[in-house]
């Protein structure tokens, strides 16, 4: 079956839009979506096309893309995903922006900590930015470890990122200039109100959390000011309407907000914290 004859079935069998069509006929064939628009006359092999089905079922049946092709842009640059990883949302990159705008000289020799790091996104594009800066990554599911060991390797961090299988901050004796998380801080209740793209595919380990949402933000700040350097940066991901309660955890253990970032869409997203001195 040629190229376009393939697109044409996805688009009126399935209901795929010719773009998410040529993604995936492209990852079936290892070729860019801009070969498959310019050479609609080729041909794709019956076991590839076969393939190309399968994902299209996939995407249809509301399995995220990027799911499908196993990796996400993140911060320009691609990041693979596993079973045992968040899907990183562009939210998150709201992160990235609260250390660029308080830390400009990207020439410092910086320590970075990464508390649940998932598939290392956030310490790894902090790396890209900050090229003398080293990093530590730490994460409760082994699969998880590995996947951000990959992406490192893939991103030519390796040599300047490490990570660690291991809960939170326990057993660490470092000192960094920045700990940095995006940790699980969605209730129990309201995970069952979640799109069932997310309920489905991101683990649930990753995403939930006790005492409200809030159980890991006070296991986190409770233990992170033994593990600043002076002038160091506490940097945290929030769920909607958490900014009072998370700034209140920030104070009772000592913490003064430097600064509350909102995300594209204007919900308070990204919350920067120093500890008193």
């Amino acid at each position: 079956m040629i190229f376009a004859d393939a697109l044409q079935k996805a688009v009126k069998d399935y209901g795929l839009s010719v773009q998410h069509a040529r993604i995936l006929l492209g990852h079936v064939i290892q070729k860019t979506p801009g070969h498959i628009f310019a050479y609609p006359e080729k041909k794709v092999t019956q076991s590839g096309f076969d393939q190309f089905i399968k994902l299209c079922t996939d995407l249809a049946g509301g399995k995220p893309i990027t799911r499908i092709l196993g990796q996400r842009e993140f911060w320009s640059l691609d990041f693979q995903l596993s079973d045992a990883t968040l899907d990183p949302r562009p939210d998150s990159e709201t992160l990235i922006e609260g250390v660029l705008t308080h830390i400009k000289d990207k020439s410092k020799d910086l320590k970075i900590l990464d508390l649940g790091t998932g598939t290392g996104c956030l310490l790894l594009s902090l790396l890209h930015e900050y090229k003398m800066a080293t990093g530590v990554g730490v994460d409760l599911n082994p699969k998880a470890v590995e996947t951000a060991t990959q992406n490192a390797k893939n991103l030519g961090l390796n040599t300047r990122a490490t990570f660690q299988q291991g809960s939170w901050l326990d057993g660490l004796t470092e000192k960094f200039d920045i700990i940095i998380s995006n940790p699980p801080y969605i209730s129990h209740t309201d995970y069952e109100t979640l799109d069932d793209n997310v309920r489905n595919f991101d683990p649930k380990l990753a995403l939930v959390a006790d005492h409200n949402g809030l159980s890991c933000y006070e296991e986190i700040i409770r233990n992170a000011k033994n593990h600043l350097n002076p002038k160091g940066i506490l940097v945290l991901e929030i769920g909607f309407g958490q900014k009072d309660d998370v700034c209140q955890i920030l104070s009772d253990n000592q913490f003064t907000l430097i600064e509350c970032r909102k995300d594209l869409a204007g919900i308070d997203r990204c919350l920067t914290a120093q500890p008193l001195l």
